[in-house]
C-alpha cells in the first residue's frame, strides 16, 4: 500500500499568476494509485486566493483543513474556516468557490476520471474548457461567456444569433461547514463511526470519520468492486490490514484503497491510544463488496435497492 503524508509531501509553488498564490503537492491520485478520485494538498498566504472564484463541471471536491485559518469564499459569501473542518463543493454554481490563507488543506476531486472538464469564472464572466482532466491549466481554452451563440460557427444558414446565457442567481445559500472536532458519533463494537456525506452535501463522494479505540477493528477484512476508498488518519497510530500485509499508520498518512482484491482492507488499532481516521469513497453504482474470509458477496444496484447477498465458496482472506 503507497502512503503519503500531507504534512511532509513536498510543495512546490503555483505558476505565479498576478493576484494569486499557492504551494501545492500536485496531483497525488497517480502516486497512490488511484482510478476514481485525484487530491491534492494546498497551501495558502495571508490574504491572497489560490486561484480565481470558480465552479466546476461535472466534478465535486471536498476540502479538509489541516492547519491555520484559511478563508473561504463562497456563494454565501467570506468566512474563516479552522483545523478539522470539511466542506463539499458540487458540481454547478451552488459549489464556486476559492480560498485564501493563512493554512494548508486537502482538496479531493474527482480528476482522475476522463474529460472534458470545465470550469466557469462568475467574477470576469468567463469558462474554460480543458481537454481531460490531465491536462494542463494553462493550456485550457478560456472564453467569454457573452461570447456564445445558438449554434456551432456553419452549421445550417442564415446568421449566427447570440444565446442567451443562464447565469448564477443571486441568492444562493454557502456551503455547509462540518466540524469533525463536534461530531456526533454512532457507537459500534470498539468503534464509532459519523457520517459526513449528508452533512456536507455531497453526492458523488461520501465520507465519514472512523474512530477506534486501542485492540479494536473495524471488520472484517473486504474488498469492493465499483468503489474506491481513500483514508487520512487524523490522529493517533491505526493499522491496515491489506492485500500484501499490514502497514501501522500516522497522523497526515494518506492512502488509496482501489476497487478489487488490491484494495482489500481491514482498518485496526494495536496502539494504545485511540485512533481518529478520515474515510472518503466514491457512490456509484452498481458496487458489490466480497469478504473473502466467508466467500460472502453484497450487491447494491440503486441508493434505494434492497441489497443482494450471494453465498460462494470460502476462500481464504
Amino acid at each position: 500500500m503507497r502512503l503519503v503524508n500531507v504534512f511532509d509531501v513536498d510543495m512546490q509553488e503555483g505558476p505565479g499568476r498576478v493576484g494569486f498564490w499557492f504551494r501545492a503537492s500536485g496531483r497525488l491520485g497517480g502516486r497512490l494509485g488511484a482510478a476514481r478520485i485525484g487530491a491534492a494538498v494546498y497551501e495558502a498566504r495571508l490574504g491572497v486566493p489560490i486561484w480565481p472564484y470558480h465552479y466546476h463541471y461535472p466534478d465535486e471536491e471536498w476540502l479538509y483543513v489541516l492547519d491555520g485559518a484559511p478563508v473561504l469564499r463562497d456563494a454565501g459569501g467570506r468566512r474563516v474556516l479552522e483545523s478539522g473542518d470539511v466542506v463539499c463543493f458540487p458540481p454547478g454554481h451552488r459549489g464556486a468557490h476559492t480560498l485564501e490563507g493563512p493554512g494548508r488543506f486537502v482538496l479531493f476531486s474527482g480528476e482522475r476520471s476522463s474529460g472534458p472538464f470545465v470550469s466557469v469564472y462568475p467574477d470576469s464572466d468567463k469558462v474554460a474548457v480543458f481537454p481531460g482532466i490531465e491536462a494542463d491549466g494553462l493550456n485550457e481554452l478560456r472564453l467569454v461567456r457573452a461570447g456564445s451563440v445558438d449554434y456551432w460557427h456553419g452549421e445550417g444558414s442564415g446568421p449566427v444569433a447570440a444565446a442567451s446565457v443562464t447565469r448564477e442567481p443571486v441568492a444562493v445559500r454557502g456551503r455547509p461547514t462540518v466540524k469533525t472536532r463536534g461530531l456526533a458519533f454512532e457507537p459500534g463494537e470498539g468503534w464509532r463511526l459519523a457520517s459526513l456525506g449528508d452533512a456536507v452535501g455531497g453526492q458523488r463522494f461520501d465520507g465519514a470519520v472512523l474512530e477506534l479505540e486501542p485492540g479494536a477493528d473495524f471488520g472484517p477484512y473486504r474488498y469492493e468492486y465499483g468503489r474506491e476508498l481513500w483514508l487520512l488518519v487524523l490522529a493517533g497510530s491505526p493499522t491496515v490490514h491489506h492485500a500484501n500485509g499490514e502497514q501501522a499508520l500516522s497522523p497526515g498518512d494518506l492512502a488509496c484503497l482501489p476497487e478489487g482484491p488490491a484494495g482489500g482492507r481491514n482498518l485496526l488499532n494495536r496502539s494504545d491510544r485511540t485512533a481518529q481516521i478520515l474515510l472518503l469513497w466514491t457512490t456509484g453504482y452498481p458496487a458489490a463488496i466480497c469478504y473473502p474470509g466467508t466467500g460472502e458477496w453484497v450487491l447494491r444496484t440503486a441508493p434505494d435497492a434492497d441489497e443482494i447477498r450471494l453465498q460462494t465458496k470460502q476462500s481464504p482472506g
